[in-house]
């Protein structure tokens, strides 16, 4: 389990995972998520771009813009962002983030994932980011305004939401991939279907 995740102190001030929360569920693209069926009841919305068009994701997506500024590392060059809301109707259950690109019929994994936490209520119960491994399930409590990095071959699930409490979060899949997958891989588009750009698949 060493080295399977590590927190990370956002450096963002308070008032901005409240914000941001406002701007995603406010927005016109925000609604039902299109992430798989391992998503059940849940809402946000899923952006897909390149490096390369980054500054026109930061202009269309202001609200977006100090988190991507921190969080995106350098060799990076192909993400999958998605705004994820739940509540106790929702459930997420065990699954590794893997990308189907139709333009190569590739199956992508990504280098890392990195989540901020822009709405934790301390009195959620459950909620929990679970890790499955060999040595069993590893429970990760998410905090308010933190981002928490993991390597993207981990499997995981969320742990039931028991009462009334919203957790929002904002998932950043970051891809280093070579020159011909790069190329197949979207050029910047908000998912709509899950055919529609580098679509979530089953692994």
């Amino acid at each position: 389990m060493v080295g399977l995740y590590f927190r990370q102190s956002s450096g963002l001030n308070d008032g901005y995972g409240r914000d941001l929360t406002s701007a995603i569920v406010g927005s016109q693209h925000f609604g039902p998520s299109v992430l798989g069926r391992e998503f059940s009841n849940t809402l946000g919305m899923s952006l897909v771009f390149q490096r390369k068009h980054l500054s026109t994701v930061l202009l269309n997506f202001p609200y977006l813009a100090p988190l991507l500024e921190i969080v995106l590392f350098n060799a990076s060059n192909a993400f999958y962002v998605n705004p994820l809301v739940l509540n106790k109707k929702s459930s997420v259950s065990e699954h590794v983030d893997c990308r189907y690109v139709p333009g190569n019929g590739a199956r992508i994994l990504p280098t890392i994932v990195s989540v901020f936490y822009a709405e934790i209520n301390a009195a959620m119960r459950g909620g929990d980011l679970v890790f499955v491994t060999e040595d069993g399930e590893l429970f990760v409590r998410p905090n308010a305004n933190e981002i928490l990095h993991f390597v993207g071959s981990a499997r995981h699930y969320v742990s039931k939401i028991a009462n009334d409490c919203r957790r929002v979060s904002v998932v950043i899949e970051q891809y280093n991939l070579d020159d011909a997958t790069l190329a197949a891989f979207p050029e910047c588009h908000l998912v709509q279907e899950q055919s529609n750009g580098a679509a979530p698949t089953r692994n």
